[in-house]
């Protein structure tokens, strides 16, 4: 129909939001990763076959949460590494309680992992290695995205943002090559090797730049 109206049919982004089905039923989602799969290549068959369908391919997901653990980071990443492959990316995100009437919001609570700091709702992580990952992410991707030369460029933000999962594989690789230190040992050695990592990275986007 599409074609015969000369219309376009546009997808811009889709949260996908999780790629482990533990993670999409803690979100209440109703779907699973297989729905998440099937769902991607049908918009890549549309978006090979057809003129006037185009699929943007810069997705978002809800990496983070209370409930996260290394080993789900690993499988999520494992997934996004072969859609980066069909030319898909993801944005990297942290669930954000926009509210208390919210059936996750429930449960956060109950489990005594709810932080309200500055009258924002806020959560703890139930995994310490996690709660640590995050901190050192959070910290590369506030740092990166903080230079001038980046603020001011739309195609660098959009770079950025289209390699979060390369920033979270490398942390990955660094939680594994230090995983038998105590967790103030690992904290010391994986921040120091971050800062190498956030200069490779700055070192690239100059390049492109």
């Amino acid at each position: 129909m599409a074609e015969k109206t000369n219309l376009n049919i546009e997808i811009g982004q889709i949260g996908f939001e999780n790629f482990t089905d533990k993670h999409l039923k803690i979100y209440n989602k109703g779907y699973s990763v297989k729905t998440n799969l099937d769902a991607i290549e049908l918009l890549l068959n549309l978006n090979k076959n057809f003129k006037n369908f185009n699929f943007y391919k810069g997705n978002n997901m809800i990496l983070f949460n209370p409930w996260t653990t290394l080993k789900d980071i690993e499988e999520n990443l494992n997934t996004i590494n072969e859609l980066r492959e069909k030319g898909i990316t993801c944005n990297i995100l942290k669930l954000n309680l926009y509210g208390n009437y919210l059936p996750i919001f429930k449960k956060i609570e109950k489990e005594g992992l709810l932080v309200i700091d500055d009258y924002k709702y806020e959560y703890k992580f139930r995994d310490k290695d996690t709660a640590l990952f995050y901190e050192i992410y959070e910290d590369l991707i506030y740092k990166i995205s903080s230079k001038k030369y980046v603020k001011t460029n739309l195609f660098l933000w959009s770079f950025i943002t289209k390699n979060h999962a390369w920033i979270c594989n490398k942390l990955l690789f660094l939680f594994k090559k230090y995983g038998d230190k105590s967790l103030a040992e690992k904290k010391q050695l994986i921040r120091k090797d971050s800062k190498i990592l956030m200069n490779n990275f700055l070192s690239l986007i100059k390049s492109i730049s």
